[in-house]
């Protein structure tokens, strides 16, 4: 009798380990056929542009998307909805509205070349740093 208790607990933990698992998998990603890292232009990485930007994908007929961005610098919602614009979604989650988070930080030295990663965090954060730029001083 402890044998079976102690082996039906096992089972049941492990179709609950499973079902958990399950869970946790994201919509925003798994919505995701193809994607592009987001990255610094190079014009708003000269300027020292930095920020945190939300992101809605709303899926349509096809996969088509309806891209909004909210954030504090008009030039860089442009290049985050530019850069989100080229992702591709699954026509199966059609009517879904798909969120992200962007954030583009600068730390490090000064340099006149651009060094950046992008990493993921999930369920749906992209964290985008790069060295601060020398700005650029027309003579």
């Amino acid at each position: 009798m402890r044998i079976f208790f102690i082996l039906a607990t096992a089972i049941v933990l492990t179709v609950s380990a499973g079902i958990a698992q399950q869970n946790r998998e994201p919509a925003e990603m798994t919505c995701v056929v193809e994607l592009t890292a987001p990255t610094y232009w190079h014009t708003l990485w000269q300027a020292n542009r930095s920020g945190t930007f939300s992101v809605t994908a709303s899926v349509g007929e096809n996969g088509k998307t309806s891209i909004n961005v909210s954030g504090n610098d008009a030039a860089m919602r442009s290049m985050v909805k530019a850069q989100f614009e080229t992702w591709e979604f699954d026509a199966s989650c059609k009517g879904r509205e798909l969120r992200y988070e962007i954030e583009f930080r600068l730390q490090g030295k000064r340099s006149d070349l651009l060094i950046s990663a992008t990493q993921y965090r999930p369920p749906n954060r992209f964290i985008v740093t790069a060295n601060p730029g020398i700005p650029f001083v027309n003579p």
